[in-house]
């Protein structure tokens, strides 16, 4: 394992404190605009929909993805639900690659920028009764120029619950759906074989 001299943890632990106070510009403040999506507005019981929550940054910002890399904070999500309701694991956009400092100090992030959609499925409870359901969510996060701010804020969105299920046109919600990396099919483990008996220690696999 490669240690760091002093002056090199010292020179990392400057470039991630840029990071992370508030912009020498004054924004103190977190400056995207956050919306929750739903594929419906009325849902059928049993139904499973798409939904999401969306980020617009402003130009030059960003924010992190799930696994943020050697800095950075991704999103968190926290719900109330009504009953009837159940929110499926998240999927995430394809994140960039993003380099703050220079020469050997730098620090190596995963990125989302422009309008990232963190995606989930949402399934209508087989037993649901009709009536209006409404979600809500805590969004927490961290956007970032050349420095961060931190934001929190509310969402909700009401579902009606009733015979039939009615499409909403969400080109924002589609175009996250729509642009998720695919998930792997699972198969069966993959499998290792000598291919000749070797002679001595060596072996070929």
């Amino acid at each position: 394992m490669t240690k760091l001299r002093p002056m090199k943890w010292l020179r990392l632990l400057l470039v991630t404190a840029a990071l992370l106070v508030p912009s020498v510009r004054g924004f103190t403040q977190a400056r995207s605009q956050l919306a929750l999506h739903l594929s419906h507005g009325t849902a059928a019981p049993g139904d499973v929909l798409q939904g999401g929550v969306s980020i617009q940054l402003p130009i030059g910002w960003h924010t992190y993805w799930q696994n943020s890399g050697e800095s950075g904070l991704p999103a968190t999500l926290r719900w109330e639900l009504p009953d009837g309701i159940l929110i499926g694991d998240l999927r995430w956009p394809v994140p960039s690659r993003h380099v703050d400092g220079e020469g050997d100090f730098t620090i190596t992030t995963l990125v989302l920028e422009g309008r990232p959609v963190i995606c989930f499925p949402v399934t209508v409870a087989a037993d649901a009764q009709p009536g209006p359901r409404t979600l809500k969510v805590r969004v927490d996060w961290q956007e970032c120029e050349t420095a961060c701010v931190r934001g929190t804020t509310n969402l909700s969105f009401t579902l009606q619950v009733g015979p039939a299920a009615e499409r909403i046109n969400d080109p924002v919600l589609t175009s996250g759906w729509n642009t998720l990396p695919s998930v792997a099919q699972e198969g069966p483990p993959p499998t290792l074989h000598w291919i000749d008996p070797g002679a001595g220690t060596d072996r070929t696999l």
